[in-house]
């Protein structure tokens, strides 16, 4: 199953921020993935989706800050893949305002829109969440270390009971989203030529107001 996700996007996407750390996306995206097309966007969706993806330019290395690139050009930061906008181009691509936009992911637009409007957001606001315990609490041979405390500068790691807030809160936001993204594709998806398919019937995209399903979270 390909990954659409990459780990700079859940960055962008979500409320992490460029210094959060993200040695456990590489895990948790492709069983976000998995999960959600199985429980919600339907199979056949999805490998249409993929079905739509561009190729990545063989030639693009790495972002240099020594290089001057034209328009056109493309290079790789956070493992996104970046196009230059601009000739003398040496602004860093993960900077806001730079003169970078993100390579097009999928030769459809229609594809291309859907996954900028709800699927993107949608699965780095997941990731980010199931993120959360595992960069907060982390297992030491001294037993369970809490991580970010600083007395000293006044900074501390949130508690047990402000962590479930700040989950629930995006459990919150998901599924907001996810009712939107249910209601475009009842209204949109012949137009946009998605596939028949199954996706967001019955329980498939069922919230945790009104299911125990995965999307549900509890400390």
């Amino acid at each position: 199953m390909a990954n659409l996700l990459t780990e700079y996007e859940v960055i962008k996407y979500s409320p992490a921020g460029r210094t959060y750390p993200t040695k456990y996306f590489c895990q948790l995206i492709p069983q976000v993935e998995e999960t959600f097309v199985r429980d919600c966007l339907g199979k056949d969706l999805y490998d249409y989706i993929v079905s739509k993806l561009a190729e990545y330019p063989a030639d693009a290395l790495e972002w240099d800050c020594n290089k001057r690139y034209s328009i056109g050009d493309n290079v790789i930061a956070n493992g996104c893949l970046f196009t230059s906008t601009a000739n003398f181009n040496s602004s860093d691509p993960l900077d806001a305002g730079s003169d970078w936009d993100f390579f097009e992911r999928f030769t459809d637009a229609n594809v291309a829109s859907f996954w900028r409007k709800y699927l993107r957001g949608l699965l780095a606001l997941m990731v980010y969440r199931e993120s959360l315990v595992f960069t907060t609490y982390q297992s030491t041979a001294g037993g369970i270390l809490v991580q970010g405390v600083d007395t000293q500068g006044g900074v501390r790691s949130a508690g047990r009971n402000e962590l479930g807030d700040l989950r629930n809160e995006l459990t919150r936001q998901i599924q907001l989203q996810t009712d939107n993204m249910k209601h475009w594709l009842k209204d949109n998806a012949t137009t946009a030529g998605f596939p028949a398919s199954n996706f967001c019937s019955g329980d498939l995209c069922e919230t945790p107001a009104r299911s125990k399903r995965r999307f549900a979270f509890a400390i």
